[in-house]
């Protein structure tokens, strides 16, 4: 799945707890309705997710590395192993990815 809306909406679902009210309109878990942001693609919406993912946990270690013009992100445990790596062309992406991957292992 490419970054856009689709990926957002995904994302705000499974990592960020929001709620689909209508076709276009969400709530999220404060009970305030609005858009979604756009996670995939804003670097500010993104750490969101990095907050969201890291918050109450002491276990849980986020990397975030640019190498060969290419993002690579993962949250979990440390030693990462590298075979669980995948790359983006932005940082963004990768965030975004990486966390509902990371979602789907819990």
């Amino acid at each position: 799945m490419d970054s856009g809306p689709e990926l957002d909406k995904l994302v705000a679902e499974k990592v960020m707890g929001w709620t689909s009210i209508a076709k276009l309109r969400w709530k999220d878990p404060k009970g305030v309705t609005n858009f979604v942001p756009d996670y995939s693609t804003d670097i500010s919406a993104a750490w969101e997710v990095v907050e969201k993912m890291s918050r109450g946990k002491t276990d849980c270690s986020f990397v975030l590395q640019f190498h060969f013009e290419r993002y690579y992100a993962k949250f979990g445990e440390v030693p990462i192993d590298n075979k669980r790596w995948n790359s983006y062309l932005t940082a963004p992406e990768a965030i975004c990815k990486a966390a509902l991957l990371s979602t789907l292992e819990v």
